[in-house]
């Protein structure tokens, strides 16, 4: 299954996959304490599939932390981006 960056809409939970829209761009943002977007799968429908235990946790850690996850390994590709508030 291929994979797409999807934007969070701002409203509703950051764990629900309808509340994050497809986005055909990268995501400008990447440090702060609100979700910005996430790498997600793309299941051919305009939100991403049921989000994986692993990155219900990069989301719980980015909004603890406020920088991309995941952090370890440094080089790892990142999952989800963070902006301010």
């Amino acid at each position: 299954m291929s994979k797409s960056w999807f934007a969070y809409t701002g409203i509703g939970s950051v764990i629900l996959p309808e509340n994050y829209l497809l986005s055909n761009d990268l995501p400008a943002c990447r440090d702060g304490f609100t979700v910005c977007a996430i790498y997600a799968d793309n299941i051919g429908l305009e939100f991403p599939g049921i989000l994986s235990e692993n990155m219900r946790r990069y989301i719980a850690n980015g909004l603890t932390n406020g920088v991309p996850e995941p952090r370890v390994p440094f080089e790892a590709f990142k999952y989800v981006y963070m902006r301010p508030a």
